[in-house]
């Protein structure tokens, strides 16, 4: 199981439907990461200087990085 399961009601297309909503989640979070990494690396960034704005992007409760 990759995932936990809950009912969506009678109805099957529910299902499918939170699935394919997770999966577009999915997808644009994890090509973005890849996206921004190409052009911080293009600008002589590296992963680690990145990686505290993309936790704070992701997670916009939290306060923005220190400079």
């Amino acid at each position: 199981m990759l995932a936990a399961t809950d009912y969506r009601g009678a109805d099957a297309g529910y299902a499918q439907l939170y699935y394919q909503l997770n999966m577009i989640m999915f997808w644009t979070a994890y090509t973005g990461w890849y996206q921004a990494l190409a052009v911080a690396q293009a600008n002589g960034l590296t992963a680690a200087d990145i990686v505290p704005y993309a936790g704070y992007t992701a997670d916009t409760r939290e306060a923005a990085p220190a400079a």
